[in-house]
């Protein structure tokens, strides 16, 4: 059974999430099993995958339905995997993989990386002095 994705904080009593065209348990590119909704920001979301041949999370950044259509959004997005992938550091997300939905959605296949984001843990802990 699958449970639409569209917002992280907006999933209705059937897992439903209207502004993604994917749901929970769904295949993105034929190897990655979506899991759960991780961040939603103004271009995209990100949720937590299983990449079924190596059976290790993933984190897929996919574009909103939406921005589809918006060239700019699209080449962005794209931009910021070339420029991931050519980083080495234990303090960047690798790029693993970059495709596009049986929809024609682009997403960006990530290292996942369990945790909480700095502004997390600013919150909880106070300042880093």
């Amino acid at each position: 059974m699958t449970s639409r994705i569209s917002s992280v904080d907006q999933i209705d009593d059937t897992g439903l999430l209207p502004s993604y065209d994917f749901a929970v348990g769904e295949l993105i590119g034929g190897k990655y099993r979506v899991e759960a909704p991780l961040a939603e920001g103004g271009m995209g979301i990100v949720v937590r995958a299983t990449h079924l041949e190596l059976d290790c999370s993933v984190a897929l950044k996919v574009i909103r339905p939406a921005h589809v259509a918006n060239e700019e959004v699209v080449a962005r997005l794209l931009s910021e995997a070339r420029i991931a992938a050519s980083l080495h550091s234990k303090h960047v997300n690798r790029v693993l993989d970059v495709g596009r939905t049986a929809r024609g959605i682009p997403y960006l296949v990530l290292e996942y990386m369990a945790g909480s984001d700095l502004c997390s843990y600013l919150a909880r802990c106070g300042s880093l002095r």
